[in-house]
Order: structure tokens, then sequence, then C-alpha cells
């Protein structure tokens, strides 16, 4: 298997799930991104795509345990306590802020990951979800399977507009855009979106 290799915001999406699977709750959070105690969803089990299949670490909570579970045959392939998930879950922001190269490897999260049959650290790009998790409302009692994206802030701000399948914004420009502008914003030689918009930035257009 080849070694798990990502940058600051691959590896906050494998964060992420393990911090969610100790915690065991997905809170809301108000304006300033701060945490309302208050208000959260009770986690069910989180569901990951790996390859050997569809994976579900299904919550238990009286007995403070995690099992995970091969979908596909309902087979138990492993089960731990929540304390081994807040443990990685330390171990791996620790690793991540003081990362300096861009990709990295993090050897203590890549053996945990192993035991727990994840080959992956990011989902598929095809998938507009980082992370999949049946959730509980404690008001209605509704439980439904919902997909989130995973923004992270311990390495750079994460971008709005990427040159995926999965990216659906449709941006309007106005102004004094004529033919030869937009030829030169749309040559295809000017690859990143940050040069594109500096071709607008020298007319009046924006």
């Amino acid at each position: 298997m080849p070694k798990l290799s990502g940058n600051k915001g691959e590896w906050s999406e494998i964060y992420a799930f393990l911090r969610l699977l100790e915690i065991k709750k997905l809170y809301a959070a108000d304006a300033e991104l701060e945490k309302i105690n208050g208000t959260f969803y009770e986690i069910i089990n989180i569901i990951r795509n790996e390859p050997i299949g569809k994976l579900e670490f299904r919550i238990d909570k009286v007995n403070d345990i995690i099992s995970v579970f091969n979908s596909a045959n309902e087979t138990a392939l492993l089960t731990l306590p929540c304390s081994k998930f807040k443990e990685a879950a330390d171990k791996l922001y620790e690793g991540i802020i003081s990362a300096k190269a861009r990709s990295f490897e993090i050897p203590d999260t890549e053996e945990f990951l192993k035991s727990l049959h994840i080959a992956t650290i990011k989902a598929k790009s095809a998938d507009k979800a980082d992370i999949r998790m049946k959730i509980h409302d404690i008001n209605t009692g509704y439980e439904t399977v919902q997909g989130f994206s995973v923004k992270s802030r311990l390495g750079s701000p994460s971008t709005l507009i990427n040159a995926g399948k999965t990216t659906n914004f449709i941006f309007e420009v106005t102004g004094n855009i004529n033919e030869s502008i937009a030829d030169k914003f749309n040559d295809k030689a000017i690859k990143k979106f940050r040069d594109k918009f500096e071709v607008l930035k020298k007319t009046d257009a924006i």
C-alpha cells in the first residue's frame, strides 16, 4: 500500500473524521465560527468509501466504543474505544500545525488509519461531500445521511474557486469588457484564476 501523503487541507478531512467520532456530535456555529454548545446533531455513524468497500464507523454511546463495519456484508472489522480516536485526533492536529512542507506524511496517523482499513485521506473529487454521516435530530427525532464539506483553517485559507467538476459557481463580469479583454481573460496560457483576475483589474471591469 502506498504511503499516505497530503497537504494541510487534505489531512484536515481525516482530522474532522477522527474528532467527530470522538465527540459524537456535530455542533452548529455562529457567524464567527464559534461553537454553539446547545445546538447540535447526534452522530450515529460516519460513512467512508474505501478500496475494500463502504465502511460504517458506528458509534455506541452507551459503551463508548466505535465499531467498523463493511456495509456490503455487515462484517464487523474492528471495535475500539472512543479514547483511541481522541488520541489519534490530538496527534494528527499536532502533525498538521507543525508541518512545513506543502505535502507531508504523518506516520502515526497512517498506522492508525491502516488499522481502520482506511487507505485514502481525501474524498474522491467527483464527490461534493468530504465527509458523510448519519445524524439524529434530537428535536424532531429525524435521522438522515448528510454530506458535509470540510474547510480547514489549519493551513492556507480555503479557495472558493476550484477547477473541478464539482465547482458550481457562475461569475458575471460587468463593466467595460470588449472582445480583446475577453480573449485575454480566456487565454489558455493564463491558467490561474488570480492571474485572470489581474487582467480584469487592469480595466475598469472590476
